[in-house]
């Protein structure tokens, strides 16, 4: 180790030393505080580091791991099944549930002698053959199978449609590579939207005939007398088919917006 140096030369250190002491400044490079890496950071560069290279050695590009990434499988048919099923079930529920509020509605908009909904739920009442409780109540579920079955059409193909419009179109960008894939990140909801609105369009042609021949059942007692179906063939019988599909350009119109 070589011999200690004497007390003289400790309290007297070298001139040259003393100057690198005493010019040193708090932002030089010696005085700067040495960032080390911790442990745990450590093994997290050298995972991130492994995780990114192929198994004969070479880094694998972004590219590469898309196209070996494996393949979202597309829904099966049951899938599409369920989601219409439960459509169809839902809006044919509800909507047959309102119906005495539609009888009510259609009476007050075609009688301009009614003052309000009392007038309108007497007269309702009053139409009844007697006088009895069910036959006062049952005129309030007029065309009430024509609602259950329309919307019973319409809920499954307004939701089945969506759900197969939706990934339809999500797939066909998938298949384009990662330039389809980033246009269907950046627009997935007008894309959503776009495949609602192209459901509904179908869901309401499929909707039109059934909601023509409720408002007729609900505005015509010898039409009403007949049934759904006997009432839905002297319909096309007496005004043809095309009398099913008036007004479906107002329906699209209403239900498009809100589904």
């Amino acid at each position: 180790l070589g011999e200690l140096p004497c007390s003289s030369s400790l309290a007297h250190p070298p001139a040259i030393e003393r100057k690198k002491v005493d010019t040193a400044s708090p932002n030089s490079a010696s005085s700067r505080p040495c960032h080390r890496l911790t442990p745990s950071m450590s093994a997290l560069v050298v995972a991130l580091s492994l995780a990114t290279v192929a198994p004969e050695g070479r880094v694998s590009t972004r590219r590469e791991h898309s196209r070996h990434a494996p393949r979202r499988e597309s829904p099966s048919a049951g899938y599409y099944g369920s989601v219409a099923l439960a459509g169809a079930l839902s809006c044919s529920v509800t909507h047959s549930l309102v119906v005495p509020i539609d009888v009510v509605k259609i009476r007050m908009q075609t009688d301009a002698s009614l003052a309000g909904p009392r007038a309108a739920v007497a007269a309702v009442m009053a139409g009844a053959p007697c006088q009895c409780l069910g036959s006062r109540i049952r005129p309030f579920f007029n065309g009430v199978g024509a609602t259950s079955a329309g919307y019973l059409l319409q809920g499954a193909a307004k939701f089945g449609g969506y759900e197969l419009f939706k990934r339809s179109a999500l797939a066909a960008l998938h298949e384009r590579g990662e330039r389809g894939a980033a246009f269907a990140r950046q627009f997935a909801l007008p894309i959503m939207l776009t495949s609602a609105a192209c459901a509904e369009v179908v869901a309401s042609a499929a909707l039109c005939p059934l909601e023509v021949l409720k408002l007729r059942l609900q505005t015509d007692p010898a039409l009403a007398s007949l049934g759904l179906r006997r009432g839905a063939l002297s319909l096309a019988r007496h005004e043809g088919a095309a009398v099913f599909f008036k007004g479906f350009v107002p329906i699209a119109l209403r239900q498009v917006p809100y589904t």
